[in-house]
Order: structure tokens, then sequence, then C-alpha cells
């Protein structure tokens, strides 16, 4: 697959944007200001943008059943990882049930198809696919 220039220039920018949103951003309700409209705003097409990204590479190889279960299974990995980066025991405690001691694995099961913060991401790629 031959580097789309343009497109990476565009996800670098649309990268940013979702830094944006991430920051903190004091101001006060009310107010018309760009400290507002550029987290809450403009920066909120970056997710739909990698949405179409990941589309738009992943229609290349639908006919490719070998290619799928690879870029799926790498999807797999990479959220794995990061859901056992995120995994500590303060995320863990559920109505002060302590997961780790009492093997909840119920729970555990249940953050991981539905995602620790902001790891949603990579479950619905998957799911859309």
């Amino acid at each position: 697959m031959e580097r789309n220039v343009t497109l990476d220039y565009f996800k670098i920018l649309f990268s940013i944007l979702i830094i944006t949103i991430h920051l903190y951003y004091p101001y006060e309700a009310g107010q018309l200001n760009l400290r507002w409209y550029i987290p809450e705003g403009i920066a909120r097409i970056g997710v739909p943008f990698f949405f179409l990204v990941n589309g738009y590479y992943f229609a290349r190889k639908i006919n490719d059943t070998k290619a799928i279960k690879k870029y799926l299974i790498h999807i797999l990995i990479i959220y794995t990882t990061w859901y056992i980066i995120y995994l500590r025991p303060q995320i863990l405690r559920v109505e002060q049930v302590d997961i780790i001691n009492d093997l909840r694995i119920d729970i555990l099961l249940e953050k991981y198809f539905w995602g620790i913060f902001h790891l949603w991401y990579l479950p619905a790629l998957f799911l859309v696919y």
C-alpha cells in the first residue's frame, strides 16, 4: 500500500485537535470565546475523522480475509496492552469491592469489553468492523 502524504498531514492536524479535547481550558460558562470553541466544538470532529481513516485502510483489505484477521488481531493486541497498563487497583474498586483480592472476573471482562477511560475507541473500532 502506498503512502498518502496528504492524509498523513491531516492525521497530524487532527491528532493535535484530539489532544486539545483532553486538555483543560479554564473558561467561564456562558462566555463565547476560543477557549470553549476549540476543545468543545471544532476539535470534536477529530474522532469521526479517525474512524473514517481507519475505515479507509480497512476497506482496502476487505476482500483479503487473512489481512482482515491480521488487522483485527493487531487492534486486539494494542487494546489488550493498554488495558493492562490502565488496569490499576484504584480503577478496579467498584462498589467497595476490591477486584484484585476478590478476583471478580465478571467486572474485569466488563471493563475489558466496554473500555477504561478513553480506551473506548479501540473496542468501538473492533465492533464497527
